[in-house]
């Protein structure tokens, strides 16, 4: 969703004014990301780190998918 919203911000027509809006809405949905990433790491814990590894922060899809191969232990 903030991905959205940063492309929707730089798809528009420029003046200087919106170059500066642009850019400072821009940093403030960065770090505004992040800083929610540490609360949720905070509240939910090693669930959380976990989605973290296997879900992107802003950009979807960039992620390689994660394969659990289950192994097989016999005692011989």
């Amino acid at each position: 969703m903030y991905f959205v919203l940063i492309i929707y911000l730089w798809c528009q027509t420029f003046r200087m004014a919106d170059l500066v809006v642009n850019i400072v809405l821009t940093i403030y949905v960065c770090i505004g990301t992040l800083l929610e990433e540490k609360k949720l790491v905070l509240e939910f814990g090693d669930s959380y780190i976990t989605y973290q590894k296997e879900v992107p922060m802003l950009i979807p899809f960039t992620k390689p998918r994660v394969t659990y191969v289950a192994l097989s232990i016999t005692a011989a």
